[in-house]
């Protein structure tokens, strides 16, 4: 990539600060206990409590930040090949989207790429259950691609060849993460951090079922609301034209 495509790329920056969402696989039952805005418990209540009886249990210490690590730590401290970042890199990405359709749209799209380089069809291709997080992202300085996307079509192509090379770039030169066009939600917008540092507490919104009902269609079928005013899970479908690559 020559000097002055990388600048052209890097020298709009935003402030991000919004609610973006992310669908990880459900937590153990005691993890889950301890998320933020469980209607059950609340989990800064029940710490409380249990810290003015004695010392926390191990088991329940651990339980009390195991959702932050399976929802935000680990695609950080554990790099895995994605849009912006390749095998080589050396850095993880922290990916998530602007609007609770749009996660359901990347999910979709993974799942049926797995399912279908896997040489399974819509009759052998087990559902997947997923749980959709609201996560709160304060003012982090990211690069943002959303116009560029127009005039650049590799930054919402199937080869990341192109991406992964912009996301060197801003880990070289910026270190915030990128705001970019999802390439599965026409009009989705997705978000990839590299950092912990302004990314606050996830709360779990709904939970859904992923399945494969044709070659080029997931079906998407809620299964509960996690909690009272989080989003109501509802039937989508989505349709992908492309074959896996």
């Amino acid at each position: 990539m020559s000097a002055s495509a990388a600048l052209a790329l890097l020298k709009r920056l935003a402030a991000v600060k919004a609610t973006v969402w992310r669908m990880v696989p459900r937590p153990s039952k005691l993890a889950l206990l301890f998320a933020p805005g469980r209607p059950e418990a609340e989990a800064d209540t029940v710490l409380e409590i249990m810290r003015a009886i004695g010392p926390l249990p191990y088991f329940v210490s651990g339980a009390a930040g195991a959702v932050r690590d399976q929802v935000i730590g680990f695609p950080l401290a554990n790099p895995v090949p994605g849009r912006f970042n390749d095998a080589d890199a050396g850095f993880g990405l922290w990916y998530a989207a602007f609007e609770p359709r749009t996660a359901l749209a990347e999910f979709a799209w993974h799942y049926r790429r797995r399912k279908l380089l896997a040489g399974l069809d819509p009759e052998t291709a087990e559902p997947e259950i997923r749980l959709l997080w609201s996560v709160p992202v304060v003012g982090e300085l990211v690069a943002d691609l959303i116009d560029a996307a127009r005039n650049e079509p590799r930054l919402t192509a199937d080869d990341y060849g192109f991406c992964q090379g912009v996301g060197r770039l801003v880990q070289r030169h910026l270190r915030g993460g990128l705001r970019y066009r999802s390439a599965r939600a026409p009009g989705g917008r997705n978000l990839a951090l590299m950092r912990e540092s302004f990314i606050g507490e996830p709360r779990p919104e709904g939970e859904f079922s992923f399945t494969l009902a044709g070659r080029h269609e997931v079906g998407v079928g809620p299964i509960q609301a996690a909690q009272a005013g989080s989003v109501r899970p509802r039937e989508s479908k989505f349709r992908f034209r492309q074959e896996p690559a």
